[in-house]
């Protein structure tokens, strides 16, 4: 006789979590995230089933000063990659589109007669295209960052269930990726990102990708760049989320490096915006960045052992049921983009 799982069996039952904060929006989260960690379990590694990775483009990025209160313990050397591009490779690639015929596909002919900002070492420079360029660049890299930090959540049954008698879902790990679409790095990776993802680990792995809406950088700067980033990715997300379409990029000189997919980007993609309750402006509440941040990582922080995690991976499977059930029709793409409660 096969005994089905029952609601209180899923409700004791953990998931591996990773989260990949790129560029400064994903740094500020995961920063908030640790602390609200240490806060509730005393350190880190007393949840070794939750992992942590930042990406980015700027070496330097850190978090100022003023917000520090705010941040858990720093990030470890592991759990960092630097998504640098040095001048003269990003020269050379530029100028030899037959030996780097796979940039060529996409990257826009106005930066190939100034390849020296593609060349990252303090940032994208709020060019998105950049961004790309350094995902591409360090596929490799980011793809063996990723497979070990995916390594490292996973194999702790048996503390999980002697520390707080909670069984830990083998099959599958979630992978929250956060960043903001406004910038240059953040902006460039997030698709290309997503599809690698579903692409390294087939079939064990759920992606959630969490988007800060343009507007809410609005009090950090009124630079125009900040609402065409986000309108531009925000386009690509709709192109690449409506059924079928096809997404099939070379990330190297090899027929193996392809990525070929017709699913969506993530599995899941919230958009956050900072204006909440009511149909009008002035009956709801208006975010700060700084709030919109906190918001984020408490979010993610109730999808580990809070006793709404089990409601919250409820509602997720039934948006995705949902999307499947009706699927031809395209306007649903919008059940994909749920907002954040």
């Amino acid at each position: 006789m096969v005994i089905g799982i029952t609601n209180e069996q899923e409700r004791r039952t953990i998931v591996p979590t990773l989260v990949i904060g790129v560029g400064g929006t994903g740094l500020e989260v995961i920063m908030r995230l640790r602390r609200l960690v240490v806060e509730s379990y005393g350190s880190l590694s007393a949840l070794p089933i939750l992992g942590f990775l930042h990406i980015d483009t700027d070496r330097n990025v850190q978090i100022s000063g003023d917000k520090r209160r705010l941040a858990g313990p720093p990030l470890q050397e592991y759990e960092k990659f630097w998504a640098q591009v040095p001048l003269n490779k990003a020269q050379e690639i530029v100028t030899q589109p037959r030996n780097y015929s796979w940039y060529h596909e996409w990257l826009p002919k106005g930066l190939i007669k100034e390849p020296g900002s593609l060349a990252s070492a303090e940032g994208a420079g709020q060019i998105r295209a950049c961004g790309r360029f350094a995902f591409f660049f360090n596929y490799e890299k980011i793809r063996n960052k990723c497979s070990e930090s995916k390594d490292l959540i996973t194999g702790h049954q048996d503390f999980m269930n002697s520390n707080y008698q909670l069984s830990v879902d083998g099959t599958k790990v979630n992978v929250f990726v956060v960043a903001s679409i406004s910038g240059g790095t953040g902006s460039g990776m997030l698709i290309d990102l997503g599809y690698c993802l579903r692409n390294w680990f087939p079939n064990s792995v759920e992606t959630v990708a969490i988007i800060p809406s343009p507007e809410a950088f609005n009090e950090v700067s009124n630079k125009p760049e900040f609402h065409c980033n986000g309108y531009a990715a925000l386009m690509e997300l709709n192109y690449y989320s409506t059924p079928s379409q096809p997404f099939d990029f070379k990330y190297g000189p090899n027929e193996g490096s392809r990525v070929n997919s017709q699913e969506r980007p993530y599995d899941y993609i919230y958009l956050v915006g900072t204006q909440t309750g009511g149909t009008k402006p002035e009956q709801g509440i208006n975010l700060r960045l700084d709030d919109l941040r906190e918001m984020i990582a408490q979010n993610i922080f109730l999808d580990l052992m809070s006793e709404f995690s089990f409601v919250k991976r409820s509602l997720r499977d039934n948006i995705k049921k949902k999307s499947q059930n009706k699927w031809d029709d395209p306007l649903l793409v919008v059940a994909a983009i749920p907002a954040l409660s």
